[in-house]
């Protein structure tokens, strides 16, 4: 599903038990993938921007579950349309 170098938005950055915390990665925030893989038996990602570390657990560089991202869709945006509205290249004769 992901890929290294793919940007990503966080889109769950709920607890996933009472009283833990999800921490690294905000809701909404974009990032890149670093690292696919699977952890525990789930799809899993690291991100550049963020290392997260587990001392109760033990681990460094905790990965995150996969379903908490979406990738980020870039949309190439065309103005010229705009820009011709703006600078029109013939006049227009009135009758």
């Amino acid at each position: 599903m992901f890929r290294v170098g793919q940007k990503v938005v966080c889109v769950d950055a709920s607890p996933i038990t009472p009283g833990s915390i999800f921490t690294g990665a905000q809701e909404g925030g974009i990032y890149t993938v670093r690292w696919v893989g699977p952890y525990e038996d789930e799809p899993c990602i690291r991100l550049q921007e963020t290392q997260r570390d587990c001392w109760v657990r033990g681990v460094r560089d905790l990965p995150y579950r996969s379903c908490r991202f979406r990738p980020l869709v870039e949309r190439k945006t065309d103005i010229s349309i705009f820009k011709a509205l703006l600078n029109p290249t013939k006049q227009t004769e009135r009758v």
